[in-house]
């Protein structure tokens, strides 16, 4: 279910994409056949891939600070997240805040 979850995710996301709609997904890509497949369902799409990074104890206390987080959910996921290959843009969100995270996303 949730791989068929993901693949229709990725091509709902392509189709808004390729009818000219502005889109921005919040995703995490545990699975390398995720990132691939999502490269896939984006081919000939103009697309900006954004890591969006903060270190593990940010991750942790972030997670504690929230009472719809499973503790130490953030922090296992961490490396796994982002070892599926390079981003176009990297912002740390423990040292950038939300508009300057945009900034530099737009730039």
């Amino acid at each position: 279910m949730g791989e068929r979850l993901h693949r229709g995710m990725h091509r709902c996301v392509a189709a808004l994409a390729r009818s000219g709609r502005d889109v921005v997904v919040n995703h995490v890509l545990l699975e390398r056949r995720w990132a691939w497949d999502l490269a896939d369902a984006l081919a000939g799409v103009l697309a900006v891939l954004v890591g969006v990074r903060c270190p593990p104890e940010v991750l942790a206390a972030r997670e504690r600070a929230r009472a719809d987080r499973t503790l130490g959910q953030a922090v296992a996921q961490h490396a796994a997240v982002h070892a599926h290959g390079g981003y176009d843009v990297e912002v740390d969100t423990s040292s950038q805040g939300p508009d300057e995270a945009a900034d530099a996303v737009m730039a």
